[in-house]
């Protein structure tokens, strides 16, 4: 088991660092092609790193905190296959209420599967991002009560049924932590 895990390392370990050595080379490329559209690329992209590290660190912190605290028979309870229509509920709630961009979510949504979440309640949480408190205000003013509000109840009520058909299509996958383990490269 201890061999497998150490395989699976080294082979995302590697995999970080072709992506790497990538970038680098495509930015050298780049810089020799126009150096200072490149060179404000980069300062906007430091920009934007410096921005997101906040969140980055808030997401590490609650992962921390989620598996330190919470058992996984509990998160089982609540996020699991039998956690029956109050894992439904926790999830919309989860998904319209966090903040921040989405791919930052992706490690602790993937941690939290690998602790027993439901695939469908990722969709779920997924599809609910799209419901902003924040942006309700703005979306008011350009569409109307009546749109805005219609759209959000729309979201929430489907939103169960696309976890449903995401889980559906994914079932056997589901049953995998880690759905990179069965893909075969040819």
């Amino acid at each position: 088991m201890k061999k497998i895990k150490n395989k699976q390392s080294r082979k995302q370990l590697n995999s970080g660092l072709y992506f790497l050595a990538t970038v680098i080379i495509l930015t050298i490329v780049a810089l020799l092609i126009d150096s200072e559209k490149t060179v404000k690329a980069l300062y906007y992209s430091l920009k934007l790193l410096i921005n997101l590290i906040p969140i980055i660190v808030m997401v590490i912190l609650f992962i921390a905190i989620i598996n330190f605290f919470v058992d996984q028979k509990k998160l089982s309870s609540y996020l699991g296959k039998e956690s029956g229509i109050k894992g439904w509920i926790i999830t919309i709630i989860a998904g319209i209420i966090t903040h921040g961009p989405i791919y930052v979510w992706f490690n602790m949504l993937k941690e939290m599967r690998k602790n027993g979440m439901r695939t469908g309640f990722i969709a779920i949480f997924l599809y609910n991002r799209a419901i902003k408190i924040p942006l309700i205000p703005v979306m008011i003013y350009y569409f109307g009560t009546l749109y805005t509000v219609t759209l959000m109840i729309v979201m929430i009520i489907t939103s169960p049924i696309i976890g449903l058909i995401v889980e559906l299509f994914t079932e056997k996958d589901s049953l995998d932590p880690n759905p990179r383990s069965g893909v075969k490269k040819y």
